[in-house]
């Protein structure tokens, strides 16, 4: 019996895909055949095989040396003997018995160890070992097929140059020439959070750290401002933090953009109307408000705070209809000071879903005190919900790093995606088969339904990516990453295709603009128009910038 190379290199190819590390495992798919022995193998090679067979041939190695001490290991204590296993039976010392065996390799190029080798490898010795490489992978085919044509090799061999080109355009770095996003406004303060009229494209609610929140209108033009409008807090002791500060944590919209609501770090929620008008006060929180969201037809709204208390209000009484205690729901009442997640959807005007301990989402109705339904596979605090009203789907996102679908009343998910390496920072529906994700990894992917897998690409040299929001056309995304960085990508090839058919690489997302901040992004909005964004950050002003292409 032998290996061939190829074999052993699907093997370890299995074997990548197995831990999660996708973007290699790509890349060496790319590069090898793996995709031909997976056609043939797939469904006979259980998880796991490649640690199996390596620890199978460390034992076959260290045989020999097993058998020049059997005797004494007759004689030895099961102890003796246990610890002669461990410090024997190892990967480094079967290298070390095949040292005798297997001449060393030289490293030279890009693999070669600084000062190891004066050697220095020409340009032209280069092509001609990557001629000779593919020379070898040519007669390899065709020695394993019955035949193989010359159109063959050349449509194999324009796939492989394609898809390396392809390759190429996944990794967006800060030095790639794009358009740059012109400033049109910037502002005094330090924007926490933000957010433009859902209709009125002048018009802009900004969250700052002083407690107060400000209605700005812009003119056409977006770089002066027409009037300015406060929205106040009273500047209180915040519970949290123990610190004279009270500043805006959220704030949203209402859907009909009558309203918007404003929360803060002492727990105080107020609702005011686009006239910048206060029209209510809500002060049952005694913690920092993280997440609030309107009902469809801006009649109820459920906020939740950093100790997990959500709250589901009546705009038109006033009043509280539920009051939820999730840290008490969960089978550690006393201590569980983690969050159990930031987000909250609503899935129609009278039910919605709740982060949940132990990584589950709890379906509610706003007339039950209780859950009337669990969605369960989740293992870490839920990041993202959204809903899909047409197709009646909720996808999720959580800290175990997955995605996952959820469908009607069936509590276990119907699609999960592995991919991500880091926290997952939005997910959000980008047509009704294609999901939109960003991550901490520093990636932006795009996953089909339909297909089960991840059909689009964008990574950002590793730079974290901590917002990420699409245009109300859904026609771009803007996103915001750690170093300060602001880009614009385009994705209207994605919602506009009618091609349907499986592909096995991923393509590549286009970033078209960008705009280099000076700290990292807090917050990101599109205007209803999709001309400007709005951009906040953790440290110096805010600013208004051009998005349109």
């Amino acid at each position: 019996m032998s290996v061939s190379s190829e074999e052993l290199n699907y093997m370890v190819w299995r074997y990548l895909q197995e831990m999660g590390q996708e973007l290699t495992a790509l890349a060496m798919q790319e590069e090898t055949r793996v995709l031909e022995f997976d056609q043939r193998y797939k469904e006979h090679i259980p998880v796991g095989q490649l640690v199996d067979l390596v620890q199978k041939g460390i034992l076959y190695t260290e045989s020999q040396l097993l058998a020049d001490h059997v005797d004494e290991l007759k004689t030895s204590t099961f102890e003796e003997r246990q610890t002669y296993f461990n410090d024997k039976f190892n990967l480094a010392n079967a290298l070390k018995i095949q040292e005798k065996d297997v001449p060393e390799i030289e490293s030279t190029g890009r693999f070669a160890l600084e000062n190891e080798s004066e050697e220095t490898v020409t340009d032209e010795q280069i092509e001609r070992s990557l001629n000779e490489t593919h020379l070898q992978e040519v007669n390899s085919v065709k020695s394993g097929t019955k035949e193989t044509t010359k159109k063959d090799e050349i449509i194999n061999e324009t796939t492989v140059d394609t898809t390396a080109k392809q390759l190429t355009g996944y990794n967006f770095s800060s030095n790639n020439n794009v358009d740059q996003m012109k400033p049109l406004y910037e502002f005094k303060e330090t924007i926490v959070t933000c957010e433009w009229h859902p209709t009125n494209p002048h018009m802009l609610c900004t969250g700052h750290e002083d407690s107060v929140a400000q209605l700005i209108t812009l003119n056409n033009d977006g770089d002066t401002i027409v009037s300015n409008k406060e929205l106040r807090h009273p500047f209180a002791l915040s519970a949290t933090s123990g610190k004279k500060s009270n500043k805006v944590t959220c704030l949203t919209w209402s859907p009909d953009g009558q309203m918007v609501v404003t929360g803060v770090e002492n727990g105080e929620i107020r609702i005011w109307n686009q006239e910048g008008h206060l029209t209510n006060v809500f002060n049952f929180h005694r913690t920092a408000v993280i997440c609030m969201s309107w009902s469809p037809i801006s009649q109820h709204f459920v906020s939740m705070d950093v100790d997990n208390v959500a709250i589901l209000w009546d705009i038109s009484s006033g009043t509280v209809l539920q009051h939820y205690e999730l840290k008490s729901m969960g089978s550690n009442i006393s201590s569980n000071p983690e969050s159990l997640g930031v987000d909250i959807e609503w899935v129609d005007e009278r039910r919605f879903v709740l982060p949940n301990y132990n990584g589950t989402i709890g379906v509610y109705e706003t007339t039950e005190s209780k859950p009337i339904g669990k969605l369960i596979g989740h293992q870490g605090a839920i990041s993202c919900l959204d809903f899909h009203p047409i197709k009646k789907l909720l996808a999720s996102a959580a800290d175990d790093f997955t995605i996952r679908i959820w469908h009607g009343s069936n509590s276990n998910s119907t699609h999960c995606f592995y991919g991500h390496v880091q926290a997952i920072t939005s997910l959000q529906w980008l047509t009704e088969d294609l999901l939109i994700s960003s991550s901490m990894d520093g990636t932006v992917r795009i996953w089909s339904i339909t297909q089960n897998q991840m059909v689009a690409l964008l990574m950002l040299d590793g730079i974290p990516i901590f917002v990420n929001r699409l245009s109300h056309s859904h026609e771009h995304c803007i996103i915001g990453a750690m170093n300060g960085a602001v880009y614009v990508a385009s994705l209207k090839e994605f919602i506009n295709t009618t091609d349907k058919e499986t592909s096995d690489v991923p393509k590549p997302i286009t970033i078209i603009a960008k705009h280099e901040g000076t700290s990292s992004v807090n917050d990101l909005s599109w205007s209803a128009d999709a001309l400007n964004v709005a951009v906040g950050y953790s440290a110096g002003p805010g600013s208004v910038l051009s998005a349109a292409q």
